[in-house]
């Protein structure tokens, strides 16, 4: 029951990641800053489903998804920076109310 509940999570954590990194490079597709951990993090993302995929029950391997995880994460930093900034630039120029 709990390898059910690990693959569930691991299944909605990775559509939810695939939607963000498709909304980042289509809407960040200039700015490097945010499309090269994107890109990275899309593909940790796929090794994280290999190695989900490639074990088997006997073979745990949480230390290294964990890891993998905390560097996806990690490399969520940059992207959030660059959004910040950009809203914190069109609140000052009063395009957005607040």
């Amino acid at each position: 029951m709990v390898m059910v509940g690990y693959y569930i999570l691991v299944c909605i954590r990775s559509g939810i990641a695939f939607v963000t990194y498709i909304l980042l490079w289509r809407l960040f597709a200039d700015n490097q800053v945010v499309v090269v951990p994107s890109v990275m993090a899309f593909l940790l993302m796929g090794v994280i489903l290999f190695i989900f995929w490639l074990r088997g029950r006997e073979v745990r391997t949480y230390h290294i998804v964990g890891s993998l995880e905390f560097t996806i994460l990690g490399l969520g930093i940059p992207p959030l920076y660059v959004m910040i900034r950009e809203m914190q630039a069109e609140y000052d120029a009063g395009k957005v109310a607040a």
